[in-house]
């Protein structure tokens, strides 16, 4: 891991939050100062068996976020997690474009999902622990729609089970 990229990656992103949130500015810097991979260790090595310096692992860490986020859950099973992961890992390995990027930019994406996905965990645990229903409840939306728009994915029409993530019935 080049400590060199993870703080690029910090830097960029404490940038996109100040000029989406400039009036929270020192709470932003001091929480980007914050060990971040010990924190995603914390959230989704331990309870789920996710490596940060895997580009799998961390992309279905952000997923499973984002769908917990979308859907308002509280908790993710282990066994859904890590089928979720085995989809991805299986997803990843089939396209060629990944395989030709460099070490570094790889780690650059795998930074950035680990500051997104922790960020996200952190943000839903943090509302449904202090009982903000109306800001979670747009939050959802917010996440819904962008998942939608960038991702082209409707997590409203996913239900996470022991066989990952599949269409509700």
């Amino acid at each position: 891991r080049d400590p060199r990229v993870t703080e690029q990656v910090r830097q960029h992103l404490l940038q996109q939050l100040l000029t989406s949130q400039p009036e929270q500015a020192p709470k932003l810097r001091a929480a980007l100062r914050l060990d971040w991979l010990k924190g995603f260790s914390q959230v989704f090595g331990d309870p789920y068996g996710l490596d940060a310096s895997n580009l799998a692992d961390v992309l279905t860490a952000y997923t499973v976020s984002l769908w917990a986020m979308v859907n308002q859950q509280p908790r993710m099973g282990r066994q859904a997690v890590q089928q979720v992961r085995e989809h991805m890992r299986h997803a990843l390995a089939e396209q060629p474009q990944l395989q030709q990027l460099g070490r570094q930019e790889r780690q650059r994406m795998a930074d950035t999902l680990v500051y997104s996905a922790t960020l996200l965990s952190v943000q839903r645990w943090w509302w449904l622990t202090h009982q903000q229903d109306a800001t979670l409840t747009a939050a959802a939306q917010h996440y819904h729609q962008m998942a939608l728009d960038n991702l082209q994915l409707d997590l409203t029409a996913l239900a996470l089970t022991e066989r990952g993530l599949v269409p509700k019935d």
